[in-house]
């Protein structure tokens, strides 16, 4: 607060700057009045000596009258000459400030108004390099909400296809397979159920209705079997897959299910598209009980159809996952293998 005051004293009023080039002109014109008047005076003395003449009191006042109308007619002209000359300095000063604006208007985002001076012409010149500059902030804080916005939407429609898939096949089963004993149909309709309100999830989220719901987790190796049957499930028909998780030893912690799932449901796509078939598919868990770790490995197709158009959204929403739960997620391609890494950190209630 001191300092902005400080500031604002050592400014220069715009209306003294123009009073002081006022005087400065009133100033110069007086002086070259007085110096004019006594010029031609001494002048008229000396030509009135050389040619051996005195004035008399009738050509004297004329005299005067003419030699002061004329100096004061040339101190007018003087004091108007130097009065704009400084004024126009401040004119200037102001038709360059509107072209800046002009150019900023035109969108030369990197251009800046020089500010020059302290008085209030400079203050103007700086306020509106202040409010561009906000503006600009503004304008890219917009544009990068509304890109991450239309990211995070690409990624949870991606998302929604795992899901919904598996929704249709176990729809499928119930429907052509009408001897499905009552324990079985029971268990169909309940994971037809979980995926569908995993689904509901991922629509909230896309909505901005829906936070982020982590939930306790006391049997880590109990919620992973449950991950490998729906990853099963989900796989193509024609896929071999070995799922491993001798490497877990008991865990806990707190997870967002959906979140997990969406993880799960990515690699299971991403094995479906890109996978060979022929080959086997390698996924493996491991946890600490600090870190939760997966490890997956399958052959590259080495000729992917024209119908699958790869923008790596499913990727990107799992690194997006994996950020929030301080982890890591690294992918490698290596003699034709396609390798990715999962890290992420058991949250402590």
């Amino acid at each position: 607060m001191l300092t902005n005051k400080l500031k604002n004293m050592r400014k220069k009023k715009l209306s003294w700057e123009i009073l002081i080039y006022a005087c400065s002109a009133v100033m110069a014109s007086m002086i070259s009045y007085i110096f004019l008047c006594l010029g031609s005076y001494y002048i008229a003395d000396i030509y009135m000596l050389k040619k051996g003449r005195i004035m008399s009191i009738e050509e004297e006042i004329l005299f005067g009258s003419w030699v002061t109308a004329i100096c004061f007619a040339a101190a007018v002209i003087i004091f108007i000459f130097i009065f704009l000359f400084l004024v126009g300095q401040k004119v200037s000063y102001i038709i360059y400030i509107n072209k800046g604006i002009n150019r900023l208007k035109s969108g030369e985002n990197s251009y800046r108004i020089n500010v020059e001076g302290s008085d209030e012409l400079a203050e103007l010149a700086e306020n509106i390099n202040y409010l561009y500059e906000s503006n600009q902030r503004i304008l890219d804080e917009e544009k990068r909400i509304k890109e991450k916005r239309e990211e995070m939407v690409r990624s949870l429609s991606h998302d929604i296809r795992t899901p919904l898939t598996s929704i249709i096949a176990y729809s499928d089963i119930i429907e052509k397979n009408t001897d499905i004993d009552k324990e079985k149909l029971e268990e169909y309709i309940s994971i037809v159920r979980s995926r569908a309100i995993h689904i509901k999830n991922i629509s909230d989220l896309m909505l901005e209705t829906a936070n982020r719901q982590c939930e306790y987790i006391e049997d880590g190796i109990l919620m992973l079997n449950q991950l490998c049957e729906e990853i099963e499930f989900s796989l193509d028909e024609n896929i071999l897959c070995n799922i491993e998780t001798d490497e877990c030893i008991p865990f806990e912690g707190c997870f967002d299910i959906g979140e997990l799932r969406r993880i799960m449901d990515n690699i299971v796509s991403n094995i479906n598209k890109y996978a060979e078939k022929s080959k086997p598919v390698n996924i493996r868990f491991k946890c600490d009980g600090e870190y939760l770790e997966i490890f997956t490995e399958n052959t590259i197709l080495k000729e992917v159809p024209c119908d699958i158009e790869s923008n790596k959204i499913g990727l990107k929403s799992i690194k997006q996952i994996v950020n929030e739960y301080d982890g890591e997620f690294e992918t490698i391609k290596k003699d034709g293998k396609f390798i990715a890494y999962i890290k992420i950190k058991c949250l402590k209630p």
